[in-house]
């Protein structure tokens, strides 16, 4: 993730897609200091590094020794030092990496962060809306009852609080003729089950790699929607498995928020042992949600 260091104070600033640098009230890394502009200028992510851009502040905006001029743009690197209306107070870019998706209260107050490709809000404890990350730079906003596309700098309500999305931007991609495309390998799940039900063993095998979960009482819930769908085999695959979250809820013993709660958790699991958070739990309008399409087989123990 981008990092800038604040060389005299030791302190450090994430970075998320687009920094606006400034006294304003509107910046995100707003600055007192005299010698900076209202709004001095823009680092943004372009998708391949940093890029510096001065937006004819009055003292300048400094890459190095070297002062921008008016609306000039400059690639930065890691190592890099900036100076906003003065070279004696230095920002050093520790960390050229990519951002990180975040959200930030329009109002202020601490920001949220994306954890796995998703970014639950108002927190992972307790979501109302997440942002997942479908494909690089590309997101969707799941509440219970729709996914919709998503775009940086959207305004999204949750928790009694309107937030700002902060989403890095798509790298740019390599034209088909440029590459030898192979189809991505999907992992499976594989369920092993005690006869009484009490137990469940959850292995995610990726290729040749198997890896076994530790068990989690969210893994019965994905069995539960795996079973379904496999019992709704002949509808089409359009319409296969679907399931209202309260039936679901009542099935499991829970309330409805809890369910919300175990796909947010099971994302998390699953999506370390390398599934794909919007592969795993697909939503519909109308509060309805299904198992993705990925291959699974049960056992018992």
């Amino acid at each position: 993730m981008g990092i800038l260091l604040h060389a005299s104070a030791g302190t450090e600033h994430s970075l998320s897609a687009r920094v606006l640098v400034g006294r304003s009230g509107s910046c995100l890394l707003r600055l007192q200091a005299g010698v900076v502009s209202g709004e001095h200028a823009i680092l943004s992510w372009t998708g391949a590094g940093w890029e510096l851009r001065d937006l004819g502040s009055s003292n300048g905006t400094w890459l190095g020794a070297r002062r921008l001029g008016a609306g000039e743009r400059a690639d930065v690197r890691e190592g890099d030092e900036i100076g906003f209306g003065t070279r004696q107070d230095r920002w050093q870019l520790i960390d050229d990496g990519p951002p990180g998706a975040l959200a930030r209260p329009v109002q202020g107050g601490p920001p949220a962060r994306a954890e796995g490709g998703m970014l639950a809000l108002p927190s992972a404890e307790s979501p109302e809306c997440v942002a997942l990350e479908v494909s690089e730079g590309l997101w969707i906003l799941e509440t219970d009852s729709a996914q919709e596309p998503v775009v940086d700098q959207q305004l999204v309500p949750a928790g009694g609080v309107l937030w700002r999305l902060y989403l890095p931007v798509a790298l740019p991609r390599t034209t088909q003729s440029d590459l030898e495309v192979a189809s991505p390998l999907v992992p499976a799940l594989h369920f092993a089950v005690s006869r009484d039900e009490e137990y469940v063993e959850l292995t995610v095998r990726d290729g040749e790699r198997a890896t076994r979960l530790k068990p989690r009482t969210f893994h019965y819930m994905l069995l539960t929607l795996a079973r379904i769908r496999e019992q709704d085999s002949e509808a089409s695959a359009r319409e296969r498995g679907w399931i209202y979250i309260d039936e679901l809820a009542v099935k499991l013993g829970v309330d409805a928020r809890t369910i919300n709660v175990y796909v947010m958790r099971a994302r998390q699991q699953l999506g370390d042992a390398g599934v794909p958070p919007a592969a795993l739990i697909e939503r519909r309008p109308g509060a309805r949600l299904r198992m993705g399409s990925l291959p699974v087989t049960v056992a018992s123990l």
